[in-house]
């Protein structure tokens, strides 16, 4: 399904303008929300309208004490609509993964398996560097994720971008040889620290590790950064 930050604010404006009627609103906010946990969140333009697609969605319940449900009110959607007009600064985090059936139920075209399996063997070699052995593929590995193209429409394009851009801090440009560290009252560890922090953070983009996605709203517009 296709949405944005300018989609939605439409759809709020034309509510508070008697365009569309709160069942319109509701009913294309569930279908918006339900979209994004199928697996949509991995686009970045999506996943920044997290909670507001949640409150958007709810407009149009019925209150039952019961079934504790409880619709969102029109003065949720005026915060909200306040945040888009860049009338107020707002954030929010939420910790992600991007697992294996993600791959299978989203329609996201963004989404590349073939991305994951190459991230894999990188780090099935930094396994082997980290524990010692010197006989690794790392440098020919590493190669092929700079060849990949790099479009920055999905948090693991912004993921794979931090990677790259770490890289080329870790490693001497294109032998891919381990630059010697500098230290300032480092403790002392048994592995390089920059190798371990680039094997986290290839985990997080195959899926085997939780990251964090932080979004700031500053006059109207989201600025989503990623913490592994």
């Amino acid at each position: 399904m296709e949405f944005d930050l300018y989609e939605l604010s439409d759809k709020i404006n034309k509510y508070f303008y008697g365009e569309i009627s709160k069942s319109d609103l509701g009913t294309w906010g569930e279908k918006a929300f339900y979209a994004l946990l199928k697996g949509e969140y991995v686009e970045n333009k999506k996943i920044v309208l997290y909670p507001f697609l949640k409150i958007v969605s709810r407009i149009h319940l019925e209150e039952n004490d019961i079934a504790d449900v409880y619709p969102s009110t029109d003065d949720d959607l005026k915060y909200i609509q306040a945040i888009l007009m860049g009338d107020m600064t707002f954030s929010f985090q939420v910790t992600v993964s991007v697992p294996s059936n993600i791959y299978a139920n989203s329609h996201c075209k963004f989404l590349h398996p073939e991305r994951v399996k190459i991230f894999s063997e990188v780090k099935y070699e930094l396994d082997k560097l980290i524990s010692g052995e010197k006989n690794t593929s790392l440098d020919l590995k590493l190669a092929d994720i700079f060849k990949m193209s790099l479009l920055g429409n999905t948090v693991l394009d912004t993921l794979q971008g931090y990677i790259m851009q770490f890289c080329g801090e870790l490693f001497d440009d294109n032998s891919f040889t381990i630059k010697p560290p500098l230290r300032l009252y480092a403790h002392k560890e048994n592995a390089n620290l920059g190798l371990v922090k680039l094997k986290n953070m290839i985990e997080c983009y195959i899926g085997d590790r939780n990251f964090i996605v932080t979004v700031l709203y500053e006059k109207g517009k989201p600025q989503l950064s990623i913490f592994c």
